[in-house]
């Protein structure tokens, strides 16, 4: 109590260089301490050796298949035409409409039973599953192996550009040398 009483009849002007003082001698002794824990780092400081010369051996080449699995996607098989695949998996692909989050994607099969729309996912006639729908085509997995199933081949379109015929006049602007 006396000391409160004293600090109490010291002007206002000391308390703030008082403070500034002890902060100061707190801070000094707090780097005295962090520079003697330095030292006796630096003294307990185990000896680096030289390392000894690593042996490599040659590794096996890795299974593409193998790892390809690992992160559930099948490995590619060998390319077959569209065709073959249609008569394969007994399917063909009459509609894709791919949107940009692929659960919103349909497409439109055929089958001997008839034809519906199908989401990824879902099962296809046959006992295969519909994997990924693509503006050209469609993957389907069956029995392990990945399929694409594309549009079919028509022989005939439907827009035949037309041949100019001799001496009619063209709609095109004739361009100048």
């Amino acid at each position: 109590m006396a000391r409160l009483q004293r600090l109490r009849r010291l002007p206002l002007r000391v308390l703030p260089a008082l403070g500034a003082l002890a902060l100061g001698a707190w801070l000094a002794w707090l780097g005295q301490d962090a520079w003697h824990y330095r030292a006796a780092i630096a003294a307990h400081r185990p000896q680096v050796l030289a390392s000894p010369e690593v042996q490599r051996t040659a590794s096996a080449p890795l299974d593409h298949a193998l790892v390809a699995q690992l992160f559930g996607v099948l490995p590619p098989g060998p390319r077959m035409s569209a065709e073959e695949t249609a008569r394969a998996l007994s399917l063909s692909l009459l509609a894709s409409f791919a949107e940009s989050r692929p659960e919103h994607s349909r497409a439109l099969l055929a089958s001997s039973a008839g034809s519906a729309f199908y989401r990824p996912g879902q099962s296809l006639p046959g006992g295969a599953v519909l994997r990924a729908v693509a503006a050209d085509h469609v993957l389907i997995e069956r029995d392990g192996r990945e399929y694409r199933l594309d549009f079919p081949q028509r022989a005939n379109r439907h827009f035949l550009p037309l041949a100019p015929r001799a001496g009619a006049p063209s709609s095109l602007p004739e361009k100048s040398p």
